[in-house]
């Protein structure tokens, strides 16, 4: 997963006009990537990545070292399982999360599983975890 050409093909994989019309309603450009206002670049490689290939990411994907496909989906490293990739955001009605809801569809076309979870408030979440760390704690002892 720490390959270019995997991070590639994932971008490849998503269709960013349909994330684009059902979000932004047709407002938005597609760029690969977050742009620092320094950078100026030519049009040609602000959209480099940025445009949905199907045929190209599972091309990518297939002679990725980090993924070997079978039955039309991505096993993890161990080469039993299908890759899954988790993401948590902070609520399932956030645009966030609505988002990568249309991602893990998408991504369903190069074999990747994406798991959207949504959790709790950021204080909610602190909580759980300095909760689950003094019990991890507790067990030590």
């Amino acid at each position: 997963m720490n390959t270019a050409d995997f991070r590639r093909a994932l971008a490849l994989g998503i269709d960013r006009d349909q994330i684009n019309e059902t979000f932004w309603l047709g407002r938005d450009t597609q760029l690969r990537g977050a742009r620092r206002r320094q950078q100026v670049q030519p049009a040609r490689v602000r959209k480099l990545w940025a445009t949905l290939d199907v045929k190209k990411a599972n091309e990518m994907l297939d002679r990725s070292a980090s993924t070997r496909r079978t039955r039309g989906l991505s096993p993890a490293f161990d080469g039993k399982s299908r890759l899954r990739i988790g993401i948590m955001t902070l609520g399932a009605s956030s645009p966030v999360h609505q988002i990568a809801e249309m991602i893990r569809e998408q991504w369903k076309k190069i074999g990747i599983d994406l798991t959207c979870r949504s959790g709790a408030s950021l204080p909610q979440a602190h909580r759980r975890q300095r909760a689950a760390a003094r019990r991890l704690e507790q067990r030590r002892q």
